[in-house]
């Protein structure tokens, strides 16, 4: 059945959503990954170090803020044309994403100055662009 009844999703409704968006969220499961019961999902994803800062030696530990972004390609979001489409970044809460971790890591946070520091763009193909600091 659809996730979605109504066209409500949260905080979303549906005429907030730009047309596109509303078509590919009809009846999409964002607990069920990519091409279930099929092969793995590949996710590309690149780490950029903006900063090191608050080196502590006594508690052997330091802060860093790291852009990370990641890429996979997730055949229910396919639409036509050649064009991608930037999502609210608020939205993230209604598509499958990868359950990224950095091990050992004692305590991580998402930047969110005015609003959290996340992009998503979607392309034709289906490819997902996620990108967060």
């Amino acid at each position: 059945g659809c996730m979605f009844p109504g066209q409500h999703w949260g905080e979303w409704n549906g005429s907030q959503l730009q047309p596109t968006i509303q078509k590919l969220m009809k009846g999409y499961n964002r607990y069920l990954r990519p091409n279930f019961n099929e092969g793995p999902v590949e996710i590309g994803m690149s780490l950029d170090i903006a900063s090191i800062d608050a080196i502590s030696e006594i508690n052997m530990d330091y802060t860093a803020t790291i852009f990370l972004r990641q890429r996979w390609r997730d055949s229910r979001l396919v639409f036509p044309g050649n064009e991608s489409v930037s999502v609210d970044g608020r939205l993230v809460s209604l598509l499958w994403i990868p359950d990224t971790f950095i091990p050992d890591s004692k305590r991580s946070f998402l930047h969110d100055v005015t609003v959290e520091n996340r992009l998503i763009r979607i392309f034709s193909n289906g490819t997902v662009l996620y990108a967060l600091r």
